[in-house]
């Protein structure tokens, strides 16, 4: 559909609002409507009526996706339960983690060491954390 020169000081025909609102509710950018429109963009966010019929095809095209989600979502799709929960309802993923480290056990480590140099860096680090003379 072709408008003839918009930004003239002529009244805007209001299917050109409606266009408008059409374009914003298929997720068209702000740039794309007034190129389509042939207006600057400007003027589509400083003209109220503009606004308000991008505001609304925004809406409808919310809308309309959350209506197709929750379909999918009750048709079985599992996955988009999910999201839908996590989304709506509050719910999110809970890990449970065990602790399984009991304090009146002793806690021991085995290290075979095949290098003498290593041997005496363990060494000297197990005198400091214990409190152990490595000479002993």
């Amino acid at each position: 559909m072709a408008y003839k020169n918009v930004n003239s000081s002529k009244k805007v025909n209001r299917s050109v609002y409606m266009e408008a609102e059409d374009l914003a509710a298929i997720g068209c950018s702000m740039e794309v409507i007034a190129t389509i429109l042939d207006i600057d963009s400007e003027t589509l966010s400083r003209n109220p009526k503009y606004a308000k019929s991008i505001k609304k095809g925004r809406s409808n095209m919310i809308k309309s996706l959350l209506h197709k989600q929750v379909e999918v979502a009750l048709s079985g799709n599992t996955t988009m339960l999910v999201w839908l929960g996590k989304q709506y309802l509050g719910q999110s993923d809970r890990q449970e983690v065990a602790n399984t480290f009991n304090s009146e056990q002793p806690t021991s480590l085995e290290f075979k060491i095949t290098n003498q140099e290593d041997k005496g860096r363990l060494e000297k680090l197990e005198s400091e954390i214990c409190g152990k003379n490595s000479d002993s």
